[in-house]
């Protein structure tokens, strides 16, 4: 069974949320993934710009995958990427390194209306807790790791067949709704 988040599912929030954001902006959105294997980040990033393309039309994508994360080998991939890039209207990180990608961008004078990331991590938290980005889609990864075991213990008749939903949706996390720890 496979435990974890809706990829496909959050890729499309992300485009709808950018599309409600930027409207009818023309421009471009920078679509990050920390690796290009990782199929989870795969699978978003393909929802992701067959949604946008329908919603936004007048924005085109620019995508950057590597980096794994790494503060300088991020900053060097996406220095390079954005060098002739004037009007970015957004960013939608499906990976990590976003106070890198939040440091690049500055010092390349480029300042996205919206930026979108994934999960509630330290980092992500006090950049959405200072508005240094607009939204992070999130999960429980308690809820999924519950269903993991669930659905362990019913292949080996442990437990009646597990019930637990396998499938997490993502929550729209905002500076407004977020606790302050």
């Amino acid at each position: 069974a496979y435990v974890g988040l809706d990829n496909a599912g959050a890729g499309r929030t992300a485009a709808y949320l950018i599309s409600q954001t930027l409207g009818n902006r023309s421009g471009a959105v920078l679509a990050t993934r920390s690796h290009e294997r990782f199929l989870g980040e795969e699978d978003r990033e393909i929802a992701f710009k067959e949604a946008l393309l329908h919603l936004c039309p007048n924005l085109r994508i620019i995508s950057l995958q590597g980096g794994g994360g790494v503060h300088s080998a991020t900053a060097n991939q996406l220095t390079k990427r954005v060098e002739n890039v004037t009007a970015l209207q957004a960013v939608y990180s499906m990976g990590g390194g976003n106070k890198a990608i939040l440091e690049t961008l500055e010092h390349c004078r480029l300042k996205p209306c919206v930026f979108v990331a994934h999960d509630l991590d330290r980092e992500n938290k006090e950049l959405l807790a200072k508005e240094k980005i607009s939204f992070v889609l999130h999960h429980d990864l308690q809820r999924d790791i519950r269903a993991a075991f669930d659905h362990f213990l019913a292949f080996h008749r442990l437990l009646p067949e597990s019930t637990t939903e396998s499938i997490s949706t993502a929550q729209v996390l905002t500076p407004m709704n977020i606790s302050p720890d």
